[in-house]
């Protein structure tokens, strides 16, 4: 009887046993001698990855933008230079996704542009490709026909849009603001388009940094000119 009972015992702790081992190996991990890891169903990358571009930030396309292949196009030839505050602009291909990324200053022959004006085309190792416009200039040199010149404004308008370049198409976007009452310092002003003049300016970007920028020299937009009063101690 004894033994019969020590059997029965011995034979319930050993399916105890095997039933732990299988619940601990049961959508769990277990390794190989090389080390790799096989994860159980109990985990799973239902994520999507975003790779970045060469600009360092993930690639987003808004559902809102029409791929630039499908827009109409007028021809515009000539030569564009990238220009953007954030010092690259990408190349996109005619479904919006981007091919590449090209920095400040990098040269592409235009061949058209939109109808609105919002996309650039152009050709790149004879292929075309698209640039949204506000991060292109066609002026290879930004300051030609500039002189130096230094006086400080008044603003008398609401605001004024400090630009990336004396921007005559309005089609850059701005990189700081002049609101109504602030002094404008002017350090160079373009005599070469009097009927559209621009003054190059130096002002304080968000963070305390100094830049330089361009803005609207149209006379309408400043009261009048500092003056700068010197004193003197009486005798």
């Amino acid at each position: 009887m004894t033994k019969k009972i020590l059997a029965i015992i011995l034979a319930a702790l050993m399916v105890a046993a095997l039933a732990a081992c299988t619940n601990g190996n049961n959508g769990g991990e277990s390794t190989t001698d090389g080390g790799t890891i096989n994860v159980g169903n109990n985990e799973s990358n239902n994520g999507t990855e975003t790779e970045p571009d060469e600009t360092g930030s993930e690639v987003q396309t808004p559902d809102n933008v029409e791929a630039p292949g499908e827009l109409d196009y007028v021809e515009s030839t000539g030569f564009v230079y990238i220009l953007h505050k954030n010092g690259a602009v990408n190349l996109r291909k005619a479904d919006n996704s981007i091919f590449k990324s090209f920095p400040n200053g990098t040269k592409f022959q235009k061949i058209a542009v939109s109808e609105d004006g919002s996309v650039t085309k152009v050709v790149y190792e004879g292929e075309q490709y698209y640039i949204y416009s506000t991060g292109v200039t066609t002026l290879e040199n930004l300051d030609e026909g500039f002189v130096e010149e230094s006086k400080t404004l008044v603003l008398a308008t609401d605001s004024l849009k400090i630009r990336i370049a004396p921007d005559y198409e309005n089609t850059h976007e701005a990189i700081g603001f002049y609101q109504k009452g602030q002094e404008v310092k002017v350090i160079a002003v373009n005599v070469s388009n009097p009927e559209e003049p621009w003054y190059k300016v130096e002002f304080v970007a968000y963070g305390g940094e100094t830049k330089t920028g361009y803005v609207s020299a149209s006379a309408k937009h400043y009261v009048q000119e500092t003056e700068t009063t010197e004193t003197t101690d009486a005798e």
